[in-house]
């Protein structure tokens, strides 16, 4: 059996050893997508990628959907408030992807992943692009590439893979910049608060979450020079920490409130990413943010 692996192969693996002591994988919510629907269309979204969730694990609340109740703010921190006419006339892939990892079980194993295939190839569902996997020209699994789908194109891609070893895992993938990889790398490292399991030259790695059945993993995919990932306005990710008074000063990015224990930055790309804490931030730190402009060069958690 040849032991290396490469980098798109590294991708599909699963990593059920990773370490379980840590308190931070102990909490299911560290990781949740949010989602902002238009007046009266939250419930008809939550009908449709509640069921994603379900094929895994129908109590895993991952997921958040609210209505929104004011205007979709076009400004932007990072490269996207910033594009040149080269940068414009790059395509785009939705910068956010959610992925289910399902395994084969037993004879069965095959009509359950075809199934959850199929559910993709229904309305409102489109196929949007196929990520291959395998590089070779012989496929050995049916399954083993990324057909991503949408239901809009403002609205992140959704796609399902089978998982041939370790356990079933959830997947948040960000697609990134090309140009701003290293940077985007170091700010997700603050973001999980743990160095990523898998950090390649495309492709970073985070277990995010872990119990005796499933993982919940956060991704960071380079996108090639050519594309450029499309900022979601309506889709943010949140990630749970203890006391962001520490990390506010390292943001690329003004960091600004909006609760009690809720707090909103951009990263180098211009994603909306959410804080949840049941700390406060300091004055200080908050004066501290909106000075900073440098990226968060060769910082390591």
């Amino acid at each position: 059996m040849n032991s290396s692996r490469s980098d798109t192969e590294s991708e599909s693996t699963s990593l059920s050893g990773s370490d379980t002591e840590s308190v931070m994988l102990c909490d299911p919510n560290r990781l949740t997508l949010h989602i902002e629907a238009h007046p009266h269309e939250s419930s008809a979204m939550w009908d449709i990628y509640q069921p994603i969730f379900n094929w895994i694990d129908p109590d895993a609340q991952l997921l958040r959907i609210t209505e929104r109740t004011h205007p979709v703010e076009n400004a932007k921190g990072g490269m996207a408030g910033n594009a040149s006419m080269h940068d414009s006339q790059r395509p785009e892939v939705p910068s956010i992807a959610v992925l289910a990892f399902l395994q084969e079980e037993g004879l069965f194993g095959c009509d359950r992943i075809q199934s959850a295939k199929q559910y993709f190839e229904k309305t409102p569902w489109k196929f949007h692009y196929s990520d291959k996997v395998s590089k070779s020209g012989i496929n050995p699994y049916p399954y083993n590439s990324q057909d991503y789908y949408v239901t809009s194109t403002d609205l992140p891609l959704w796609a399902m893979r089978q998982v041939h070893q370790g356990k079933e895992h959830f997947r948040f993938v960000l697609f990134t910049s090309y140009e701003s990889w290293e940077d985007m790398v170091d700010f997700y490292k603050l973001m999980s608060g743990a160095s990523p399991d898998v950090l390649r030259s495309h492709f970073c790695l985070f277990t995010m979450h872990t119990n005796p059945h499933y993982d919940v993993q956060f991704a960071l995919k380079r996108l090639p020079k050519d594309v450029k990932p499309k900022i979601l306005d309506s889709s943010s990710l949140q990630f749970r920490v203890g006391d962001i008074g520490h990390l506010v000063p390292l943001f690329p990015n003004v960091c600004r409130p909006l609760s009690d224990t809720r707090w909103e930055t951009t990263d180098h790309d211009g994603n909306r990413i959410v804080l949840e804490t049941t700390g406060l931030v300091s004055q200080s730190a908050i004066a501290s943010s909106s000075r900073l402009s440098q990226p968060l060069m060769g910082f390591y958690v």
